[in-house]
């Protein structure tokens, strides 16, 4: 005989994984039966996992070999709570000669009125777990519905206190907002997430639900919605009756910041830099990884190297019928100062192109995507039937107010969107950012579209500008 036990989660002590043990080893005793060991599932959920459970399968794989005649629970319902796992185990178990007892039910699975009775407590048992999953769902609906944290973890950024009234909701921690601030500036501004993991990690600010950041955990938190103040319920956003986004608490970046990082993570490389799949990896340096440098023997890129043990940067391709190499911190030092003198002492910022569109029309958009995709769901379910006609009208109201945006006059326009800093100013704030590196080639490249390098000439020492032609950007005395 085996014993099992099982706990969705471990807060009733009526039911803990020590009591459940009680039961079983005072059932055994009583009744004389020799126990060969007890399993447990600690944290399961036998509604969510099914059958699929560590310590359940440890007693299906001794039932297999013979080495048990029977298994011991407290409950059937610790066991399966849907009439078709219990049924499946039973048909097994009965074809291996092991019996399934319950301290606290009376049934005898050798009996054909035994099965019966165990079946009927397993239409209990999965109507007990239905009825408290539409409980823990309507709860949850009337926390939305008011505005109020559901439970659970906060998201970065924000911690949970209480509300007047009772209840809790979120607000804006002020030393995690700061942490993402500092995150999100660099990010846009070319940082890598590696660095900015690292920054984190290193400052001893923690996620909330790990010991360490990584990428993939930073990449969530920045692409999701959490930090627009928004929720999402089954990986959708929670929308109003008009179809737009509820606002739950404030926001730590703007919608424009928040778009501007999912197009940053999508494209998997920071603003300015070329995809290196393929390229061995080479030390990091001011001008590496940007498509800055162009060998005049191939018109390909040149890329950070070692050469005689110092930093150079090299052409990497093997068919380039005369490859270039220079060394590093002399042109590295001499394009500085170029592009000090070029436009360090203009303004600093950054051009965008817009479509002349009312601010409105991207959120009608997103509204009438997401009304579309309920509908189409809702189509689906026969037991939807009313929600069919009311999200048919939102999404008549949400055209209507499209098509309304649309026809209003608008003409696009090239925006310069000033950061109150010169290019030199940004240049040195740079140095305390998480990736100073990546955010000064960043403004390299705002500056300078391309330096050509060509051979140098035999004994001559220094920085030979004969051999470099810098194409400056268009554009910048514009915005200034």
């Amino acid at each position: 005989m085996v014993g099992y036990t099982r706990l969705s989660s471990d807060t009733d002590r009526s039911t803990s994984i020590a009591r459940q043990r009680d039961l079983i080893e005072q059932t055994a005793r009583a009744r004389g039966w020799v126990l060969v060991g007890i399993e447990d599932d600690v944290d399961v959920s036998a509604t969510k996992s099914r059958l699929d459970r560590r310590g359940l399968a440890k007693i299906r794989a001794m039932a297999v070999t013979g080495a048990i005649d029977g298994v011991l629970t407290w409950r059937v319902d610790r066991i399966a709570r849907s009439v078709r796992d219990l049924a499946e185990l039973t048909e097994e178990w009965t074809s291996q000669n092991v019996s399934l007892t319950s301290c606290t039910e009376s049934f005898d699975t050798s009996t054909p009125s035994g099965r019966a009775m165990l079946q009927l407590l397993s239409v209990f048992a999965e109507l007990e777990a239905a009825t408290i999953r539409e409980r823990v769902l309507a709860s949850r609906a009337a926390l939305r519905k008011g505005q109020r944290w559901g439970g659970g973890t906060p998201p970065f950024g924000y911690r949970i206190v209480d509300r007047d009234g009772g209840g809790k909701v979120l607000e804006v921690d002020p030393e995690e907002k700061g942490a993402v601030e500092r995150v999100v500036a660099d990010v846009l501004g070319g940082a890598s997430l590696n660095v900015c993991v690292k920054w984190l990690n290193d400052n001893g600010h923690r996620p909330h639900r790990a010991e360490k950041w990584t990428v993939q955990a930073l990449k969530v938190v920045l692409t999701g919605y959490s930090l627009l103040g928004q929720q999402t319920h089954k990986d959708k956003v929670i929308r109003d009756e008009a179809g737009y986004p509820m606002q739950f608490w404030d926001p730590i970046l703007t919608e424009e910041q928040s778009q501007q990082l999912r197009q940053r993570m999508s494209t998997g490389a920071a603003p300015g830099r070329k995809d290196t799949r393929g390229v061995k990896s080479s030390p990091v340096r001011l001008l590496s990884g940007a498509g800055l440098l162009e060998c005049s023997g191939c018109g390909g890129p040149m890329w950070a190297n070692q050469s005689n043990a110092r930093p150079c940067y090299k052409c990497p391709s093997r068919e380039c019928p005369q490859p270039m190499v220079i060394s590093a911190e002399p042109l590295e030092q001499w394009i500085v100062d170029q592009w000090v003198d070029h436009v360090g002492a203009m303004p600093h910022g950054h051009f965008t192109v817009t479509t002349g569109a009312p601010e409105e029309l991207p959120r009608v958009e997103e509204a009438l995507a997401a009304a579309a995709t309920e509908l189409a769901g809702a189509l689906a379910d026969d037991d939807r039937e009313d929600d069919v006609e009311v999200l048919g009208e939102k999404l008549k109201a949400l055209k209507a107010r499209r098509t309304e945006l649309l026809a209003a006059p608008r003409e696009g326009a090239v925006v310069w969107h000033a950061s109150g800093l010169t290019f030199l100013g940004a240049w040195d704030q740079a140095e305390d950012s998480a990736d100073p590196i990546g955010l000064r080639r960043a403004l390299v490249r705002q500056a300078v579209e391309r330096i050509v390098v060509r051979p140098g000439v035999r004994g001559r020492k220094g920085v030979d500008t004969d051999r470099f032609t810098v194409r400056w950007a268009e554009g910048l005395d514009a915005a200034g």
